[in-house]
């Protein structure tokens, strides 16, 4: 439940992770069914909010959750990870994306919901082939997301940079198909976060 700011290859610290808006975390769990059972990227501290049944990061029993061999295994599943530097050329939060895709598309994550930081996510989810953002039902809010201070635990000024929501439905929702699950997307987010759905019926 964390938004980008720096990086660190050997998992995120607890300095790193900025908190999801309260609001939205709200939105994720009615979209994934009322139930967060995996929390991705977060800490003891942040679960205390989004009351997801199990998180991995510092203090867990897998603190990088992108280790090789992290099971990552969940009838819901929610990611707002930690990342965004310069120290390469693609953000760390696309390796999150990458391994979050692929687990849902192998159906081990049977649903979840993605908080990518920047609008920047549309074109690095879509480098090397990996299914980029816009092949799913995605929420663009029309106001920049605030999100919560590390040490504060308050909610920061609005982000530098507008954020985009991408929600990863179940194998039985997908069969709506993308403009049910557009208007299903725009019922839950709009009264909180004004914006738009967007998405591609390419791959639904």
């Amino acid at each position: 439940m964390t938004a980008p700011r720096n990086v660190n290859l050997a998992g995120p610290s607890p300095s790193a992770l900025w908190g999801s808006p309260p609001a939205l975390v709200e939105c994720a769990r009615v979209l994934l069914g009322d139930s967060i059972e995996l929390d991705l990227a977060s800490s003891a501290e942040r679960n205390a909010s989004i009351g997801a049944a199990r998180w991995f990061g510092p203090g867990s029993e897998h603190p990088d959750a992108l280790r090789p061999g992290v099971p990552w295994q969940a009838r819901t599943a929610f990611l707002n990870p930690p990342g965004g530097g310069t120290a390469t050329r693609m953000p760390p939060a696309r390796d999150w994306w990458v391994r979050l895709r692929r687990a849902w598309e192998a159906d081990a994550v049977g649903a979840a919901v993605f908080v990518a930081f920047s609008a920047d996510a549309v074109q690095w989810s879509q480098a090397d082939g990996e299914g980029g953002i816009l092949a799913l039902p995605c929420w663009v809010p029309e106001r920049r997301l605030r999100y919560l201070d590390p040490t504060t635990g308050r909610l920061a000024p609005q982000a530098p940079k507008p954020s985009i929501i991408v929600w990863l439905p179940s194998r039985g929702e997908l069969g709506l198909g993308l403009g049910a699950l557009r208007e299903r997307l725009a019922h839950v987010m709009r009264p909180a976060f004004p914006g738009v759905a967007v998405g591609s019926e390419a791959v639904l």
